[in-house]
Order: structure tokens, then sequence, then C-alpha cells
């Protein structure tokens, strides 16, 4: 019986005030449109950070 072996690479990347990322970056990271990610903050899905006044 042949035995396919498949490899998972997984890249992480802390998002934060001090490590912010693109709205058009966001979009592309989830492979989805800049509509989809602003409907997931108009919702509260998604949660932009606090600007600091």
């Amino acid at each position: 019986m042949r035995s396919n072996n498949i490899l998972t690479e997984y890249t992480v990347v802390a998002i934060s005030s001090e490590n912010p990322i693109a709205l058009s970056d966001l979009a592309h990271a989830c492979g989805a449109d800049r509509d989809w990610v602003v409907r997931l903050v108009e919702v509260g899905i998604v949660e932009p950070p606090s600007v600091a006044d």
C-alpha cells in the first residue's frame, strides 16, 4: 500500500497596535476581498485597534 505524506506549514503573525496590518493585506491573507473584511468590522467580528488620543 502506498502512503502519501502531507506536510502543512503555518505562518503566524501577531497583529496588534504595535504590529498593525493593512486592510488590503488582511483581506489578501484571508483570501477575501476588502468589502468582506469591512463587513466583519461593521458587525463586530473583527475589531480594529483603538487610536490613542
